[in-house]
């Protein structure tokens, strides 16, 4: 069965999706309460909640108090969009947001992300067609920021919108299905494969190398950044291959303890998951396990095509669209929201030039079972 990857087309009905969630919670067997006609994409109530969380800079005397206003609302709430601030330049996010958090790099994620200057990166790199699925920044890693930051410079009307997830009402929704209990019960097994910059395989397939991903030309130092960046005390599973490839797997909580909220949060992300490429040609013709990234329940085995479309829906039904402006900056608590991105057809000599900022990056903690 194919279905899309995360958010469906802007045009679909949203009461399809939940439609959707109501009727496998009640499959369930848990009751349907009111939960997800509060938050649902593309819905006026997703306006409403846009407006809510917004900050204008021109209220403020300059940008620092502005930042410091906004720090202080994700702070109490997990969110703040602030609007109209002067945003000539992508490096200014650090100058402006730098005195709030410890700057983090990038090393050891998923994609490639260009310096913008001072330490800002680019977005993704995806291709406009590729659909990016809702997810904490980095969650697949032991270390991730706490908070994560884009800022817009240019953007087309109504296109390209970063989708933004309320953790705590898909976390609710999931936890209502077994699918919720089983990735509690068993945990995720992550697995990356890298090729070798020196000996790039000839079908196009290279996604990324194990050089540029852990910033190093030796087998030793990549390994050892790649357990203290992604496996943890655990560490990693290396495979290295006759062409210097390299896959790594590890093991990881699906749920983050979140000690402002004093509960568990869904930290694992469908767009970790091999399905992911089913659009990118030429990844979508290798097995999942050969794909760039791919993951499983901690015990290896695979979710099911059941279980994808439900973690999809879930994440729709918690989420609600933010179309750029510039001079918008959106700060998020990493673990309370998430963040995607549908595919979108930039409109011609329109630019869509975002940029992000990692501050404060800790240590994977996990779930406690009494949180739950």
């Amino acid at each position: 069965m194919e279905f899309p990857l995360q958010i469906r087309p802007l045009e679909t009905p949203h009461q399809f999706q939940l439609l959707r969630v109501k009727r496998d919670v009640e499959a369930a067997g848990s009751p349907c309460d009111t939960i997800y006609e509060y938050r649902h994409p593309y819905s006026t109530k997703g306006e409403v909640i846009q407006k809510d969380m917004t900050i204008k800079a021109t209220s403020y005397p300059d940008m620092s108090a502005c930042i410091v206003a906004a720090k202080a609302q994700v702070d109490t709430r997990g969110a703040a969009i602030i609007e109209n601030a002067p945003l000539t330049d992508l490096a200014q996010l650090q100058e402006w947001c730098g005195p709030i958090g410890k700057q983090m790099s990038y090393q050891g994620g998923t994609n490639t992300r260009k310096d913008q200057g001072k330490g800002v990166l680019s977005v993704g790199t995806e291709p406009p067609f590729a659909n990016v699925a809702a997810h904490n920044e980095m969650s697949y890693a032991f270390l991730y920021p706490e908070l994560f930051i884009i800022g817009c410079k240019a953007a087309p009307k109504q296109v390209g919108p970063t989708v933004i997830g309320d953790n705590a009402v898909m976390t609710d929704l999931l936890m209502k299905l077994p699918l919720g209990e089983e990735m509690r019960e068993k945990g995720i097994r992550y697995i990356r494969n890298f090729s070798n910059t020196w000996n790039a395989p000839e079908d196009g397939t290279q996604f990324s190398n194990w050089q540029d991903v852990f910033e190093t030309e030796v087998r030793d130092t990549a390994m050892k950044r790649a357990n203290a960046r992604l496996g943890g005390s655990e560490g990693c599973s290396f495979e290295w291959q006759e062409n210097g490839a390299l896959r790594l797997s590890y093991q990881a909580p699906a749920f983050e303890y979140d000690a402002k909220l004093e509960r568990n949060l869904c930290f694992t992300s469908i767009g970790n998951h091999g399905y992911w490429f089913r659009q990118w040609k030429p990844f979508n013709q290798l097995p999942n396990i050969e794909r760039p990234f791919h993951m499983q329940f901690g015990d290896g085995t695979e979710f099911t095509e059941d279980q994808l479309e439900q973690f999809v829906m879930i994440a729709n039904a918690s989420s609600f669209p933010l179309y750029w402006t510039p001079g918008t900056i959106v700060l998020l608590d990493n673990r309370r929201f998430t963040h995607a991105r549908p595919p979108y057809e930039l409109p011609k000599d329109e630019k869509r030039q975002l940029s992000v900022l990692l501050l404060n990056p800790i240590e994977r903690r996990g779930q406690i079972e009494e949180k739950f």
